[in-house]
C-alpha cells in the first residue's frame, strides 16, 4: 500500500525519532492536540495491517487503498472522539475502515474477483456478513468482545456467525477442489 500522506503543516511538538517508543494511545493522544506527526506514526505502524484486511474484505486493491486512505482521513477529522479508556487504538481505526468497506460493498453490488488463490477466491464468495467476521477474528485476531462492540451484536451472534462463516469457507474450499 501506498504511504499516507499527512499534512506537515499541523506543527509537532516532538521529533519523528521521538515517537517509535510511544503507545498507539499515546500517539492518538498527541494527535487529538494538533501533533500530525503522532498521527503519522499511527498510521505507518497499521497501514499494512489495515490495507490487508480491507483487500480480504473488498477483492481489489485499488479500492482497498482508497478504503484505507479514506478510513485514516476519517479517523483524524474524528480523533476528538478516541477515547483511550474505551477504545483499542487500532480496533477504532478498523471499524471506520469496515464501516466504509461494508458501506461500498452494499452500494456497488458488483460481482468481485478475488483472485486465482483458492484461500482468497473462497473467501470472496461467501457472504459478506461471513468474511467480516473470518477477517476480524482469524487475520485481525480480535477477541469476541472488540467483534461485538465494532460490529453492534451480542457476543453470542458474533460467536454464531463465526461458526457459519466458518462451515461456509470450508464448503467453498471444498468445492474448489
Amino acid at each position: 500500500m501506498s504511504s499516507v500522506s499527512i499534512d506537515s503543516d499541523a506543527g509537532g511538538s516532538f521529533p519523528a525519532q521521538d515517537f517509535a517508543p510511544l503507545s498507539d494511545a499515546e500517539l492518538l493522544s498527541h494527535a487529538a492536540r494538533g501533533d500530525h506527526g503522532a498521527y503519522a506514526q499511527f498510521v505507518t505502524r497499521h497501514q499494512d495491517r489495515l490495507y490487508n484486511s480491507l483487500f480480504r474484505l473488498v477483492g481489489d486493491s485499488n479500492e482497498a487503498a482508497e478504503l484505507a486512505h479514506e478510513a485514516v482521513r476519517r479517523a483524524l477529522a474524528r480523533i476528538d472522539e478516541f477515547e483511550p479508556s474505551r477504545d483499542q487504538p487500532y480496533s477504532w481505526l478498523f471499524g471506520m475502515a469496515l464501516n466504509l468497506a461494508v458501506t461500498a460493498l452494499r452500494r456497488t453490488r458488483r460481482s468481485r474477483d478475488f483472485g486465482a488463490e483458492p484461500a482468497l477466491a473462497a473467501l470472496g464468495r461467501i457472504e459478506l456478513d461471513y468474511r467480516t467476521v473470518l477477517i476480524m477474528r482469524d487475520l485481525e485476531c480480535f477477541d469476541y468482545q472488540q467483534m461485538s462492540d465494532l460490529l453492534s451484536l451480542p457476543a453470542a451472534t458474533v460467536k454464531s456467525r463465526l461458526f457459519r462463516a466458518r462451515l461456509a469457507l470450508r464448503d467453498e474450499l471444498r468445492s474448489v477442489g
